[in-house]
């Protein structure tokens, strides 16, 4: 579907949780892809926590190894920002976000690339 709506001058999304998927892409797609990271906010115990304990979990254990779990995706995407075009930072204000959202659309827009396809 994706080289389907390539082959008919389309500039699809992809919404990609895998930062090795993000760097294949790139690396596939040079300058025909655009790629923009949602940082939320780095892990803290305290959130895991307060998390747990509004699920009323109390395994300390499990805990911990959660908390590690994200730490490690968190540092995963820190360490390959480069692979990112832009960044949007999601401070769960809607508002922001879609003025965010909007702004880097509206620069891909303006760009002298777009749409996203090899000049012939």
């Amino acid at each position: 579907m994706l080289f389907d709506n390539l082959a008919q001058g389309k500039s699809p999304i992809l919404i990609v949780n895998d930062v090795r998927v993000v760097e294949d892409i790139r690396n596939a797609f040079g300058k025909l892809s655009r790629s923009i990271f949602v940082f939320r906010e780095s892990p803290t115990i305290e959130q895991y926590q307060k998390l747990a304990a509004s699920r009323d979990v109390s395994d300390e254990i499990d805990l911990q190894k959660r908390f590690n779990k994200a730490q490690a995706i968190y540092r995963i995407y820190i360490e390959n920002i480069h692979l990112f075009d832009h960044v949007i930072i999601n401070n769960r204000d809607r508002r922001t976000l879609m003025m965010q959202t909007r702004k880097i659309v509206r620069s891909l827009r303006l760009g002298p690339s777009w749409p996203l396809r090899e000049r012939r």
